[in-house]
């Protein structure tokens, strides 16, 4: 069976065994996850500048810790987040439940 990652592995960028979308693929991943109800856990964000990767703390977010009051996967938050940061210079790893 094609996971996710292989799904997507077209669009992604690797780094150190993480799977990395830029704004425009990360908002498709998020939908995908919502149409197979794969629950959003996090979204770390990272910064691209040049050859290197660095994480931006204050552009992640985490998921697993809150309650949902309608028991669905942050699906919504999960689009609104990436939206906020439109710029191509950051790359998100989109963590879900498997």
């Amino acid at each position: 069976m094609k996971t996710l990652e292989d799904e997507f592995s077209n669009v992604a960028i690797m780094h150190l065994d993480m799977n990395m979308y830029y704004p425009k693929d990360a908002l498709l991943l998020i939908r995908r996850c919502k149409e197979l109800n794969k629950k959003i856990l996090g979204i770390d964000a990272f910064i691209v500048d040049g050859e290197k990767i660095q994480p931006s703390l204050e552009h992640s977010i985490d998921f697993s810790i809150k309650k949902s009051q309608n028991e669905y996967g942050f699906w919504e938050e999960a689009e609104n987040f990436i939206k906020q940061i439109t710029n191509d210079k950051y790359v998100f790893e989109i963590v879900f439940k498997t």
